[in-house]
């Protein structure tokens, strides 16, 4: 099994530029009030995001699950690549 996507996502939690907009989209989303864990900054709020935006339980999934892994692109990764490359 091919662990490339979760450790991607490992990654970008780590980013502070991906916590910065993690931040951003939640408070644009107003996702707080929907999920308490998404409230705050730092590692844990990104991986919760990803948990919620991605619709799985464990980042690990996104190597599994291809409904998954196609949300983690085009909800996460291709959107923060393009506001990174904008900033």
């Amino acid at each position: 099994m091919s662990r490339e996507l979760c450790i991607m996502a490992c990654v970008f939690c780590r980013d502070w530029a991906f916590q910065d907009w993690a931040h951003e989209q939640i408070r644009d989303r107003c996702l707080v009030t929907e999920n308490s864990k998404l409230s705050g900054h730092g590692e844990s709020m990104t991986k919760a995001f990803i948990l919620h935006i991605c619709q799985v339980s464990s980042r690990n999934d996104l190597d599994v699950d291809a409904d998954a892994a196609r949300r983690f692109h085009e909800l996460v990764r291709k959107p923060f690549l393009e506001w990174k490359e904008s900033h």
